[in-house]
């Protein structure tokens, strides 16, 4: 995605390394899963389960958080992010697996610099809610059909303590400290055999900011 020149670019770019956000721009142009499959159930994860997705995925490198589909928890495979741009993804998955899919949401943490700093896990939560409270534009689609409701699907995590490393996908300081994410997740599943292309969208107008991601899902 490119900002055009303003004072807020500096901290629009920390916004965009710092926010999961998985966004559809021009869904209708991209084709649906070839192979019918049954529509798989939908709903809000855990709180613990958002907070193992953000400890997951500060803990490898950037390129390993774009291209794995084996990070996860149990039968739910954690779907990866995109700080900024467009991106298409394929997994193949076994039968009986879900996913979990960040829509869009935010984390702030004692390891990075304002707007997204929190000293203790109370200013933590502030800082995420005030950051999700301006999410819009939310669209999630499986196999082109849209799912309704989506405002059921915030979830808040419990305060936790993640481990970046260098290079990870946000850009957050390498370390260990606490963290607390707000924002849309889908946990869709378990998947029966066939084929899913999942869509989600989200934006977040203050910083004028909004990014694309596809997955393929193929399971077997």
């Amino acid at each position: 995605m490119r900002l055009s020149s303003n004072p807020l670019n500096g901290r629009r770019g920390q916004m965009l390394r710092r926010t999961a956000f998985s966004a559809l721009v021009g869904c209708l142009l991209l084709p649906v899963a070839s192979t019918a499959a049954p529509t798989p159930a939908v709903a809000p994860p855990t709180k613990s389960l958002t907070a193992q997705w953000w400890q997951t995925f500060v803990a490898v490198p950037a390129g390993d958080a774009a291209t794995r589909c084996d990070l996860g928890t149990g039968t739910i495979v954690f779907l990866g992010a995109t700080a900024t741009g467009t991106v298409d993804r394929s997994c193949t998955l076994s039968a009986g697996t879900s996913v979990l899919l960040p829509l869009i949401n935010i984390e702030c943490s004692s390891l990075e610099a304002p707007p997204f700093f929190g000293a203790n896990p109370g200013q933590r939560l502030v800082c995420a809610k005030r950051f999700a409270d301006e999410f819009t534009d939310l669209v999630l689609t499986i196999n082109g059909v849209p799912v309704k409701d989506l405002s059921r699907l915030r979830v808040r995590s419990q305060p936790f303590q993640f481990s970046p490393v260098d290079g990870n996908l946000f850009g957050i300081t390498a370390g260990t400290g606490g963290s607390v994410s707000d924002g849309y997740w889908a946990l869709i599943g378990p998947l029966a055999p066939g084929d899913y292309v999942v869509f989600g969208s989200g934006t977040y107008p203050p910083f004028d900011f909004a990014t694309s991601i596809a997955y393929h899902l193929h399971v077997v």
